[in-house]
């Protein structure tokens, strides 16, 4: 059976629903098969067999594989959009905060206001806010090993920006910024490159 990504649809998360991508499965002449249903969470995890309308499993090769995570971003990166980031539109994507928002991106009040509720703030002034949980630890500059915090700060026109994971009191992003997604394609494709099943990119 062949997989077609041409003819794929892709379904955001919801309160009600997953996150999925259905596929069509044809034959070798183009004729129409079955559909089969990926569970987004699921194919990040790595799982590579899939149930299938007509009751099979599709077992995806290790390059399909990539070629559907490679869809899937390009899915959420058309979710994502350009331009002002907002709490409303996060919820409407259904994508994790590290899909939706890259350092330097502006965001509104409704956002910053979010996450200075989720906690209270490590640092809250008119120009930066950072949320109080580390989200990792980084290696400054003297060989030590610093948390990072999810920050905020204002930009030239006044309004907020996401400004990445920085030390506390900072807004300099600290953080080689890669969503899971964008890791795990990364490692399919070094996997590949290394089997020789596809060629390194230039």
């Amino acid at each position: 059976m062949i997989i077609s990504l041409r003819d794929a649809k892709y379904y955001r998360a919801s309160p009600e629903s997953a996150e999925t991508i259905e596929i069509p499965l044809t034959g070798r002449h183009g004729e129409y098969i079955t559909t089969c249903v990926i569970y987004a969470s699921l194919l990040t995890a790595g799982v590579k067999a899939f149930p299938c309308g007509n009751g099979d499993d599709v077992k995806l090769t290790a390059s399909q594989h990539l070629s559907v995570l490679e869809y899937l971003k390009g899915q959420r990166e058309a979710l994502r959009g350009t331009g002002l980031k907002t709490l409303a539109g996060w919820h409407r994507t259904g994508l994790n905060i590290e899909d939706y928002l890259l350092p330097g991106d502006a965001v509104d009040d409704d956002m910053v206001d979010h996450f200075r509720n989720i906690l209270p703030p490590l640092c809250d002034r008119h120009s930066l806010m950072q949320v109080s949980e580390p989200y990792s630890s980084e290696k400054d500059s003297a060989g030590s090993y610093r948390d990072t915090y999810i920050t905020f700060d204002r930009a030239a026109d006044g309004g907020w920006r996401y400004a990445g994971l920085c030390y506390a009191g900072e807004a300099k992003n600290r953080v080689d910024y890669k969503s899971s997604l964008d890791r795990l394609i990364e490692a399919t494709r070094a996997a590949l490159v290394a089997q020789g099943a596809i060629a390194a990119a230039t």
